[in-house]
């Protein structure tokens, strides 16, 4: 797996469905969506409605869930190389 990926997301709206209730209910929503590294490594996952306004963000300090966005990146960049489904194991 590269750690050459330092940012990675939408440059416009993507719609998510989202469903997660009892009895299931699906609600769909437009957001960017878009993970970058600081200069210390960690994760900032972004969310917006749309860039520059009603913008949310998480900065990642679990190694383990970092390492889980550098593979996610991977994924999205090169999603030829999953096709065997690969597991997914942090070293930390």
């Amino acid at each position: 797996m590269s750690s050459g990926i330092q940012t990675f997301g939408s440059s416009g709206a993507v719609v998510f469905r989202v469903e997660g209730n009892v009895p299931p209910q699906a609600v769909s929503m437009c957001r960017e969506l878009w993970f970058d590294r600081d200069i210390n490594g960690q994760w900032l996952v972004c969310a917006a409605r749309q860039r520059g306004a009603d913008v949310g963000a998480i900065v990642v300090t679990d190694p383990r869930v970092g390492d889980f966005i550098a593979m996610l990146a991977e994924l999205v960049a090169h999603p030829d190389q999953f096709t065997d489904e690969p597991r997914f194991h942090s070293p930390h």
